[in-house]
């Protein structure tokens, strides 16, 4: 029973996550874009393992150690995400995807919270200083680059 409360709060935790894009913006923004980096660095602590995955893992006899990608190493997100895809005939496959997948997902939504949060203190975007010039075409030079590196075809040799 405390395994399925564990999972529940998990499956809460995803949803608390994903759900702040659609809630009005406020000043619950800033503990949300907090709250992503802690679950983000838990990942990749000295277990690699989620602590919520690994903790219902040990609490069902289940675990094992290993990194969250290694084959029979516990893990939760590609579960859910293959229920939430199922009824549309999709199905991800490999641990590496799911975790490519969700790593961009909630990176994702910590930039918009992010972008929200500035958006509601009235700060503006817009860089006021020399070095707020160079970060601020910094981010989308690196998005340009992330998107060609992205589309570039690998060429065997």
């Amino acid at each position: 029973m405390l395994a399925d409360v564990i999972y529940l709060i998990h499956v809460f935790l995803i949803l608390l996550i994903v759900s702040s894009v659609f809630f009005t913006s406020g000043e619950w923004l800033k503990y949300i874009i907090v709250l992503i980096p802690i679950v983000m660095l838990d990942w990749k602590d000295g277990d690699k393992q989620c602590s919520l995955t690994s903790l219902e893992a040990k609490i069902r006899g289940t675990w094992t150690p290993g990194n969250s990608n290694d084959e029979g190493a516990p893990e939760f997100f590609r579960p859910l995400l293959n229920k939430v895809l199922k009824p549309f005939g999709q199905e991800i496959k490999s641990r590496e995807t799911a975790g490519m997948i969700n790593n961009i997902l909630f990176l994702s939504i910590l930039l918009y919270n992010i972008i929200r949060y500035i958006r509601l203190q009235n700060k503006p975007i817009n860089p006021d200083t020399n070095i707020g010039i160079i970060y601020y075409y910094s981010v989308p030079l690196f998005l340009v680059l992330y998107i060609v590196d992205i589309l570039y075809p690998v060429q065997n040799k």
